[in-house]
Formats: C-alpha cells, sequence, structure tokens
C-alpha cells in the first residue's frame, strides 16, 4: 500500500486529474441513472393516473334561416339553425389502426319509471310532489269573444295537471308564436298545455309590468290546435284521451321519472372525467360489470338521500323512453323542470310511452355534483340521474324513441390510451366522413407531463451514457499509467524477492483506494445534484389534479399528481461498486498479463517499449 501511494504521488497531476474525472463519471452516471428510473416511474404513474377522452361532433353541412312570429314584436323573428344531410352512425368511428379503451358510444339517455321512490321535494302538505311552477294543463273559458293573437283574458276553471293555483284565476293567454291564431268564443271551455313566455313581453300594450303570459305549447309534435273546445264526450274522443294521456305522461314525468344514462366507462362523462362528479359511497361500475352487463347503477347523492338509499340497495327502473338528441340536464334542468320537448311526453301520434324494459339495479356506488346555475351546456349531469352499464340493457328501444340527433359532444365520446391522440386523428383523416367530424380531446394535462417527463429521459439516456463513456476512457487512461506502465517496476519487485501475490497487491492497493475514494464522492455527489438537474427540466410547480382521473375524492386521496424524484442511497452505493468492481477487473487482469512476463525480459526493455 505504501508503494502504491508513493509511486501515485510521484506523478501528482495524472493521479489528481483520474480522481477529479473518476468523480465526474461517477456522479454523471448516478444523475443519469437516477433521472431515467424516476422519469420512467413518473411516465407509468402518469399513464395509470391521467384519462384520455375524446368527444365528437358532427359539423353541419349547412345553415337554415327560419322564421318564427313573435306576437310582442307583430314581425317575424329570425333565426339559424344546423340542416344534416344524414346523421354520420357511430360505427364510422371504426377506424382501422385505432385501439380504443372504450367506446366510442352515442349514449341516450333513458326516462326511468320509479314508482317506489320520491324524484323531488314536497312541495306542501297537500302535494307529495313538484311540477314547474310555471306550466299547467288547464281547463279555461274566455272573458269575452276574442282571438288571442295579443294576451287576452281567461278564467280558469279546472287544473288538470301542474300550477294548481291557477285553478279559479285569470290569466293573460296569448299564442305568441302563431301570426293568425283561431278565435275563441266566450262561454264555450277549452283545453291547452300552457307555460310562461318570456320573449318580447315587454312589447305588449295590453300586458302590465311583472304580469306574466301564458303561451299554449304543443303536447305532441303531429298536433294540429294548440287548444281545443271541451265539451260532453270530449275526453271519450281520440283528441281527449290524447289530453288525458298527456295529463298521466306529465304526472309520471314529474312525479315518478329519473334520467337513465348508459355508458361503457364512467370516464366517457365528462362531468366525472373532469372531476365536477366524484363518488363518496361505495365505488364506482367495475370494467367487469360494463364489459358483462351487470346490473349495477351509480345513483346521485341527492337522490340517495332522499329516499335513504344505500349501496347495496336495490332501485327498480322501467325504462320507456329514449332520447338521443338532448343530454338528460337539458330536459330535467336544475331548480325547476322544463317543458322538455314535445316528444318527452307522447310520441309524435300522441299516445304515451310504454315501458319496453323493466330492470332491478342494485346501487354500487352514490356520487356527488353540484347544483348547475344558469342555462346548461348539456355536458352537465341531471338531478337524479342514474348510471348504468349500456350492455345491461338488452331490449331494443327502437320504438320508444322520442328524439333522435346527430354525434354532439355532450352524448359522444370515447377513451383512447394517453398519448395517442395524434395516431387516431391520422386514421380520422382516412375516411371521408372525417371532414365533418370535429374532435375534442380532454387528457387532464397528461400530454403536457407527458412531454416533459419524456425530455426528462432524454437528457437522463444522454447524462447515463456520457458518464458511462468518461468512466470507461479515464479508467484505461488511469490503468495504463498505473499497471501497464509500472511494468519495469513489477520485475524490479520480483527480482528482489517480492512474490506474485505480494507484487500484484502493491501495485493494486493504491488503484483501488483512488477509485473507491472518487467513485464513492462522485456517486454522492450525483446524489446531490440529481434534485437540481430534474428541477431545471420539469418544474417543480407543475402538478396534474388526479381528481380528473380517479372519479373519485376521499380524505386519504392526493388530489394532485405531482411529479416524484424519488432517490436511494443503493444507487450512488451500486454505481461506486460497479466502477469500482470494472477496475479491479481490468487491473488484476493487465498486472497478470504482467505478472506471467519474465522480469529479466522487462529489466532488459526501454520503460516505452
Amino acid at each position: 500500500m505504501n508503494n502504491s501511494i508513493k509511486q501515485m504521488l510521484r506523478t501528482p497531476l495524472k493521479t489528481t486529474l483520474f480522481f477529479l474525472l473518476i468523480i465526474l463519471s461517477a456522479a454523471l452516471c448516478v444523475v443519469g441513472l437516477n433521472l431515467w428510473l424516476n422519469a420512467s416511474s413518473n411516465l407509468k404513474k402518469a399513464d395509470e393516473v391521467f384519462v384520455t377522452i375524446g368527444t365528437v361532433t358532427q359539423k353541419e353541412n349547412t345553415m337554415l334561416t327560419e322564421t318564427t312570429w313573435d306576437a310582442g314584436l307583430k314581425d317575424y323573428i329570425y333565426t339559424n339553425s344546423p340542416v344534416y344531410d344524414s346523421y354520420i352512425p357511430i360505427t364510422a368511428l371504426q377506424l382501422d389502426g385505432v385501439e380504443y379503451i372504450s367506446g366510442p358510444e352515442q349514449r341516450p339517455f333513458y326516462g326511468g319509471y320509479v314508482s317506489d321512490f320520491i324524484v323531488s321535494e314536497p312541495v306542501s302538505e297537500d302535494e307529495t310532489y313538484s311540477s314547474s311552477p310555471t306550466i299547467a294543463v288547464i281547463e279555461f273559458v274566455p272573458v269575452n269573444n276574442c282571438i288571442p293573437s295579443e294576451p287576452v283574458e281567461v278564467e280558469v276553471v279546472n287544473v288538470l295537471y301542474g300550477d294548481y293555483d291557477l285553478q279559479g284565476r285569470q290569466i293573460k293567454l296569448c299564442d305568441h308564436f302563431t301570426e293568425q291564431p283561431e278565435s275563441m268564443e266566450s262561454g264555450k271551455t277549452y283545453i291547452a298545455f300552457v307555460n310562461w313566455n318570456l320573449i318580447n313581453t315587454d312589447e305588449h300594450e295590453n300586458l302590465d309590468e311583472w304580469e306574466p303570459e301564458y303561451a299554449p305549447y304543443k303536447i305532441y309534435s303531429g298536433q294540429s290546435d294548440l287548444w281545443e273546445e271541451v265539451y260532453e264526450g270530449f275526453y271519450e274522443t281520440t283528441e281527449g284521451e290524447r289530453w288525458l294521456n298527456f295529463v298521466d305522461a306529465q304526472k309520471r314525468f314529474y312525479e315518478s321519472t329519473v334520467p337513465v344514462t348508459p355508458t361503457q366507462d364512467t370516464q366517457l362523462l365528462y362531468a366525472f372525467h373532469s372531476g365536477e362528479a366524484a363518488i363518496v359511497e361505495g365505488r364506482d361500475i367495475s370494467q367487469e360489470e360494463y364489459d358483462s352487463g351487470a346490473k349495477v347503477c351509480l345513483i346521485s347523492q341527492s337522490f340517495a338521500e332522499l329516499n335513504n338509499i344505500s349501496t347495496g340497495d336495490t332501485v327498480n327502473l322501467g325504462l320507456y323512453n329514449a332520447n338521443y338528441d338532448s343530454t338528460a340536464v337539458e330536459i330535467f334542468g336544475y331548480g325547476s323542470f322544463t317543458i322538455g320537448g314535445e316528444t318527452t311526453f307522447l310520441n309524435s301520434d300522441g299516445e304515451p310511452y310504454d315501458v319496453f324494459e323493466e330492470i332491478n339495479y342494485t346501487v354500487v356506488g352514490v356520487y356527488s355534483y353540484p347544483n348547475v346555475s344558469g342555462l346548461a351546456s348539456g355536458y352537465e349531469l341531471s338531478p337524479n340521474e342514474v348510471i348504468v352499464p349500456t350492455n345491461s340493457i338488452s331490449k331494443s328501444d327502437e320504438s320508444n324513441i322520442a328524439a333522435t340527433g346527430p354525434m354532439q359532444g355532450k352524448n359522444t365520446s370515447f377513451r383512447i390510451p394517453n398519448g395517442s391522440s395524434e395516431e387516431f386523428m391520422e386514421a380520422l383523416s382516412r375516411i371521408t366522413e372525417s371532414s365533418l367530424l370535429e374532435i375534442q380531446f380532454y387528457d387532464n394535462g397528461y400530454e403536457q407531463v407527458a412531454a416533459g417527463l419524456e425530455n426528462l429521459r432524454i437528457i437522463a439516456i444522454v447524462l447515463f451514457f456520457v458518464g458511462l463513456a468518461a468512466a470507461a476512457a479515464v479508467i484505461t487512461f488511469f490503468l495504463y499509467f498505473s499497471v501497464i506502465k509500472q511494468r519495469r517496476r513489477m520485475a524490479i519487485e520480483r527480482a528482489l524477492g517480492t512474490t506474485k501475490r505480494q507484487c500484484a497487491q502493491s501495485l493494486l492497493a493504491g488503484v483501488l483506494l483512488l477509485t473507491v475514494v472518487g467513485s464513492v464522492s462522485g456517486a454522492f455527489i450525483g446524489t446531490s445534484l440529481n434534485r437540481a438537474v430534474q428541477d431545471a427540466v420539469v418544474s417543480d410547480t407543475e402538478y396534474f389534479s388526479t381528481a380528473y382521473s380517479r372519479g373519485a375524492r376521499s380524505e386519504t386521496t392526493d388530489e394532485e399528481f405531482s411529479i416524484e424524484n424519488s432517490q436511494t442511497m443503493l444507487l450512488p452505493l451500486l454505481v461506486a461498486a460497479g466502477e469500482t468492481a470494472l477496475v479491479c477487473i481490468l487491473a488484476l487482469i493487465l498486472i497478470s498479463r504482467n505478472l506471467n512476463i519474465a522480469p529479466i525480459y522487462l529489466l532488459g526493455r526501454k520503460e516505452d517499449e
């Protein structure tokens, strides 16, 4: 050991240079390897945490200008509405080379009859349920002979359903959207479905400020007259039965109907993917249950509390109509119910929808969702919305479709592997319908974090291999001067009577000492530099919500995904041990070769031969 150290001190510049370079190479190897492992681990974690979905909207072929009469303005209002040559089927998205995790699906929502549950809070002790406070099916008598082209006074003699406070009151009625409405006779009784009109009511000269104007609406799309005379035996006629059917359908809708949304994956619903809706009790529907069509469901927290329902309970749903144009929130709304559209209650022929499938669902999860204020965009969840597996509905809804429409972002979506959006768009461009389809991707920031981590991994790989190459060069350089160039020294020691073992120990001891100290120092310096290098590539302030992708919140669940920088003492020790072992093995090989040469031969050669 003493001789070996003395020999290295005779060449201080070379020894110092080797020591510094072995530190540098070890540091680079540790930094590169640690960042490489961290980047790969974080990428894997991000891929498990984040979810990428795409929404699909069919573009219109053209816009059609429609005219609507406005009795307040006494003029037409012009509006533009989209026109589609045909609806592109969801099967058009079965693209070659595209791997879907879930979907694609164009979701309807079903009206689900629940006779054993409450769907809204009672409004009074006398009324068990609440309907919209602005609508009513009324029998009324005009105060005077009139044409309701402007607000006219009528007396409500009977409320079949809706705002029962109108019973016995005089209200202002106006066929606000018909240019030349039919006349009404005083003394005759009529029936109509009315709702508040809020459009240009201040333009009516005979309507007091803040006085509501009621307008008649269709009860089914094929209806020709907005009101009809009620005479003896009227309700035994076909038209009279339709009005009674409409009343029954309204009661079923407002008092005993929940919207039911079938899907193949909870994450395909934007409210869950965005994190606005979250499981607060029980669990999400599993992928196995989605695939097998298990009779399980998710219900809203408000519906569960209203009916004292817990996970494990059973909810019986009688599915009776399907809407492929709107989403549940656009029909059921929040706060107060909407009219719901002409085909919500009766079909186009004025007939009620029969239940086409009755299913007992087991509640596996309860979700929370904030109340929606303002006009719904269609992406929200509605009150009491029930989520079920698509495959759990086995019977066709073909005869019970209330509305059809094109694929829209609010009801058409799919899920693909993270980071595959470009491949999807490339595959989509190869089909003829691509120009009419608008795709919007939502990945909660995955591509941003993945790009940063991929850059980090590339830098890590470069650092590691630069360190590895530097280590190889340094070791080769040092062993050349420390072993190969010491052949004469070895020959002299052997001539003086030292054994081969002692000679090898004399030469190797100093080399190993310097290597161990340098590689260990470099390894731990690299560990200290690791955090600084990672922070330079990926900002420490970049956090990404995991609530978007988990679809569930709990007190023990992190709300954010952050770039982790895990370090272990084992890694620098392994790098230091690896470098030391490499030096030891190569040195022993070279020493062994020198020891196999006769000392007299080495002594007879020049130093540089």
